[in-house]
């Protein structure tokens, strides 16, 4: 564009009017009078610097002066060149300014970035805290429920167990045979059983001649007690049952 400018300005028709910064071509209404370059300046390659300055002096003073082509066209390089400058200085202030603004916003992401993963460690740490307690309480919750089944089941055993005695349906033989098995062979044995199991065990046991059956009230019904001379066995029942619930109570709570 300046190109193109400065050829139109060099025209042999080029002389112009200049009013309030606009050129004019009425060149031949007013003499060739006033501010023109001077042959120094021109001979000392300076002639648009002096036409520039011409130019402005001329404007400030309000004065409708006529120029050569060469002075025009150095005012009008001075005046695209400021213009220029100014136009980048404004650019240059207005990319600080998008770029503090810029800097700003990403602070402001980065402190919220920040706090949201404060705010994720601290949920994480809270979700492991309440998994270890869900998993402490579903054991001691497995474990209530399998020592309340268990009671339950020992609880029940004692009911049938009552009820097979208060029945009489219960046979001593098979107690006695058992704790009998206890004590070492060949051993003279003193068996003692509640009246009731001794009257049935006496009429449907077999005669052993190294047992000595005896009834005794102070033994448990479906229970026995057999003496020999290394020791006493006694079958209660009720006090296995109480041992069995013990034992599985133990096993319970160390596993």
């Amino acid at each position: 564009m300046m190109e193109r400018l400065a050829t139109i300005l060099k025209q042999p028709s080029a002389d112009v009017r200049v009013a309030d910064g606009v050129v004019l071509p009425h060149l031949a209404e007013r003499p060739r009078s006033a501010v023109v370059a001077s042959p120094a300046a021109a001979a000392s390659g300076s002639a648009y610097v002096a036409g520039a300055a011409a130019v402005d002096v001329a404007l400030a003073s309000g004065a409708v002066p006529s120029f050569s082509s060469d002075m025009m066209e150095s005012w009008v390089r001075e005046q695209v060149a400021t213009r220029v400058a100014e136009v980048e200085r404004s650019q240059a202030v207005q990319f600080q300014q998008v770029q503090a603004k810029l800097c700003q916003q990403v602070d402001a992401e980065r402190t919220a970035v920040e706090a949201e993963r404060a705010a994720l460690a601290s949920v994480s740490a809270a979700l492991e805290r309440a998994a270890a307690e869900l998993a402490g309480l579903r054991k001691r919750v497995l474990s209530d429920a399998e020592r309340q089944v268990l009671e339950l089941a020992v609880e029940m055993a004692r009911t049938v167990l009552r009820q097979e005695v208060e029945a009489g349906r219960h046979d001593p033989a098979p107690i006695v045979q058992a704790a009998v098995a206890q004590l070492p062979p060949h051993a003279e044995v003193t068996v003692r059983l509640n009246p009731a199991d001794f009257a049935r065990y006496a009429s449907s046991a077999s005669v052993d001649g190294r047992l000595r059956v005896l009834s005794d009230a102070t033994v448990p019904a479906a229970g026995c007690r057999v003496e020999c001379g290394q020791g006493v066995v006694e079958a209660d029942p009720a006090r296995q049952l109480d041992e069995i619930q013990r034992t599985l109570l133990t096993e319970e709570a160390v596993g």
